[in-house]
C-alpha cells in the first residue's frame, strides 16, 4: 500500500530574541497510510505542535520535503502551494479558542458553510432552518462532542472544556473532505467520559480519513493509534504500545504528600451563583440556569484539596468566586489569615495579596519578557512603580525630579547608581521602592531554583518557552508575592505525563517548603490521587462527593 504522506528529513529551527539557535526539529522522517492512526508522544516542547503546523502549511520548515498526493512542499514552495496543503488537511491546535461570539450549533454551521464558500462569513444573514442539511450535519457533530444539549448556547458562557470540543466539532466536520486530520492535544481539557465518547469516533472514521493525534496522555493513544512516534526533536523510537511504556518509563519517582494542618485557612458555607445563559430555539428566545448550588467546605492550612468533575459542572465558576473575579449571589467565603477573618465580601483587598490565582490560559502574553512580568508581580516595573517611588520621595521631602520613566529601563544596579549621584544615600534609595531593583534577584532566584527554572530563562520571551516552563513561571510569578493559598484553574492539562509527575513534585515541594494550601482544578484522576491530600467532586453546580481522591468516579 502507498502512503498517503510521506515525510523526508524535515528540519525547523527558531532564532530567539537573543539571537540563540534553537533546533525544534531534527531529519523528521515517517509516513502514513490511508486509514491509518498515526499517535505521536513526547515531552512537552518536543516539537510535535510545530510539526502539525508544518503539515497543515501553516508554519515554515528549513530542510527536507513533505509529500501528499501529487504535491509536493520544500522550504521554498509557493504560498499556492501552502494553501493547498491546507485544503488537504485540517488542523486542531491545543487550547485555541478562536470561536465566534455566536451559539455553539452557529460555530459548526459556520465551517461547514466555509467548506462549501471558502468563507465562513453569511453572505446573508443566516436563518435558522434555511438549510436543514448543515443544521443536520452539525447537531449530529454536536452529539459526538456530547454538546447537543447546549446547541443553542452562546460560546462565552461555555467552561473551558466545553469550548475546546466546539473547536474540536469545527474541525471533525471536515473530516470527509480531507486527506489527513491532525490532532494536536484535542483532549486535553476533557473529562475521562467524552474523551471515550471521542476516542471512539476517531476509530470509526479511519475508514473515511487517516489522523495524526499528538498527545501526553498515553490513555488516548493506547487501544486508538495503529502506530506510535515517540518525538524529542528527533523521532526516538517508532513501533506500537512499548514506544508509550518507554516513554512512561522516564518519569522521576513520586515524592511522598506532607501531611495537611488541622486550622482552617478557608472556610466556604452556602456558595450559591446563578446565570441564565440566552439562546433562540425555533422562533422563541429561551433561557437556561445553572447554578452553583449551596458549595460547603473548607481548606486547611497545608493542605492540597483537589476540584473535579465533568465539564461544564461549575468547577471554574467555584475558582473565580474564590479569588473574587466574580461575586455571588449569596453565601460566605472567609479567609483566615494569621489569626485574622478576612470576608470576600467586606475584606478583598486585603484578601487579594494572600491568594495566587493561575488560570487555565495561564495570563501570559504572548511575547512577553519573563524578567519584566517577575518585576511588575512585585511592583518595581512601570507606571505603578513611578508613582509610588514619587510619593515616597515626596514623602521623604526629597526631589521628585529624580524619578522619572527613564529611570525605571535601566539596569538593577545601575539604578542605585543613578540615584547616588543625585545625592541620595543606599539607604534613602531603598525607601523609594516596595522592593528595590537591586535587590529583586535574591527574591526571584530561590523560587526560579525551586522551580527547576535556569537563570537565564528571565532573559527570554514567553512564546520562547515550553508548556512545561511557562506553568513554571507562571507558578513563580505568583510565589514572589508569598501567597497563603495558590488556586489552580486546570492549568496542567497540555503537560506530558514525564513533565505532570515533575511538576506534581514541585507543587509537594511548595507545599512542603513554603507551607503554601492549595485547591487544584483537574479532569486527571491520576494526578489528583497523587498530588491531593482530599478531593471534592462537583456534579451540576453541587458537591456529590467529598474525601480521600481515590474515591473519585467520573461518570455521565
Amino acid at each position: 500500500m502507498l502512503p498517503i504522506l510521506r515525510v523526508n528529513n524535515l528540519n525547523k529551527s527558531y532564532i530567539l530574541e537573543s539571537g540563540e539557535k534553537i533546533r525544534a526539529l531534527e531529519d523528521i522522517s515517517f509516513d502514513i497510510y490511508p486509514n491509518e492512526i498515526l499517535g505521536i508522544i513526547g515531552r512537552s516542547g518536543g516539537g510535535k505542535t510545530t510539526l502539525l503546523r508544518i503539515l497543515h502549511g501553516s508554519e515554515t520548515f528549513n530542510g527536507g520535503k513533505i509529500q501528499i498526493d501529487n504535491l509536493c512542499i520544500t522550504p521554498d514552495a509557493s504560498e499556492e502551494d501552502r494553501v493547498r496543503l491546507g485544503e488537504m488537511t485540517s488542523i486542531h491546535l491545543q487550547r485555541s479558542f478562536a470561536l465566534w461570539d455566536s451559539t455553539v450549533l452557529d460555530n459548526v454551521i459556520r465551517r461547514l458553510y466555509a467548506l462549501e464558500t471558502g468563507c465562513e462569513t453569511f453572505s446573508a444573514p443566516y436563518e435558522k432552518n434555511s438549510d436543514e442539511r448543515l443544521e443536520k450535519i452539525a447537531m449530529d457533530m454536536l452529539k459526538v462532542v456530547m454538546l447537543e444539549d447546549k446547541a443553542e448556547h452562546p460560546v462565552r458562557t461555555l467552561s473551558g472544556g466545553e469550548k475546546q470540543r466546539v473547536v474540536l466539532a469545527r474541525q471533525l466536520v471536515t473530516a470527509g473532505s480531507r486527506k489527513i486530520l491532525l490532532l494536536d492535544e484535542p483532549l486535553t481539557m476533557s473529562d475521562i467520559v467524552t474523551r471515550e465518547r471521542l476516542l471512539e469516533w476517531m476509530r470509526n472514521m479511519r475508514d473515511q480519513v487517516s489522523i495524526i493525534i499528538t498527545s501526553h496522555q498515553p490513555q488516548t493513544l493506547i487501544g486508538t493509534a495503529d502506530r506510535v512516534i515517540q518525538l524529542e526533536r528527533k523521532i526516538v523510537v517508532e513501533g506500537g504500545d512499548e514506544v508509550i511504556d518507554n516513554f512512561v518509563s522516564q518519569m522521576e519517582a513520586c515524592l511522598p504528600l506532607k501531611p495537611p494542618g488541622d486550622r482552617s485557612i478557608m472556610e466556604v458555607k452556602n456558595l450559591t451563583k446563578g446565570y441564565e445563559f440566552a439562546g433562540l430555539g425555533g422562533d422563541e428566545f429561551f433561557s437556561t440556569p445553572f447554578e452553583l448550588k449551596e458549595v460547603n467546605f473548607e481548606l486547611h492550612e497545608g493542605e492540597i484539596l483537589a476540584v473535579v468533575g465533568l465539564s461544564g459542572t461549575g468547577k471554574t465558576v467555584l475558582l473565580n468566586l474564590l479569588s473574587g473575579y466574580e461575586e455571588m449571589d449569596e453565601g460566605e467565603i472567609t479567609y483566615i489569615i494569621e489569626g485574622e477573618r478576612l470576608s470576600i465580601k467586606d475584606d478583598r483587598s486585603k484578601i487579594a495579596g494572600n491568594v495566587g490565582f493561575i488560570p487555565q490560559e495561564m495570563g501570559i502574553p504572548y511575547d512577553a519578557n519573563i524578567k519584566d512580568l517577575a518585576y511588575n508581580k512585585l511592583g518595581i516595573m512601570g507606571e505603578r512603580a513611578v508613582v509610588f517611588a514619587k510619593k515616597k520621595a515626596k514623602m521623604l521631602g526629597l526631589d521628585e525630579k529624580i524619578i522619572t520613566s527613564l529611570l525605571f529601563e535601566l539596569e538593577d544596579k545601575k539604578i542605585l547608581e543613578q540615584l547616588k549621584a543625585s545625592g541620595l544615600s543606599k539607604d534613602e534609595a531603598r525607601k523609594l521602592f516596595l522592593i528595590p531593583p537591586w535587590e529583586a534577584r535574591e527574591l526571584i532566584d530561590p523560587i526560579f531554583q525551586l522551580l527547576n527554572l535556569p537563570e537565564e530563562i528571565l532573559q527570554r520571551r514567553s512564546y520562547e518557552l515550553s508548556v512545561g516552563e511557562t506553568i513554571r513561571v507562571a507558578i513563580g510569578i505568583e510565589l514572589l508575592v508569598k501567597p497563603k493559598i495558590l488556586l489552580f484553574d486546570e492549568p496542567f492539562g497540555d503537560l506530558d505525563v514525564v513533565t505532570l509527575r515533575s511538576i506534581c513534585n514541585v507543587l509537594k515541594l511548595i507545599n512542603d517548603e513554603l507551607g503554601i494550601s492549595m485547591i487544584i482544578v483537574s479532569h486527571h484522576l491520576y494526578f489528583i490521587r497523587e498530588v491531593a491530600h482530599r478531593a471534592i467532586q462537583l456534579y451540576d453546580g453541587e458537591i456529590i462527593y467529598e474525601g480521600d481522591p481515590k474515591g473519585v468516579v467520573l461518570q455521565s
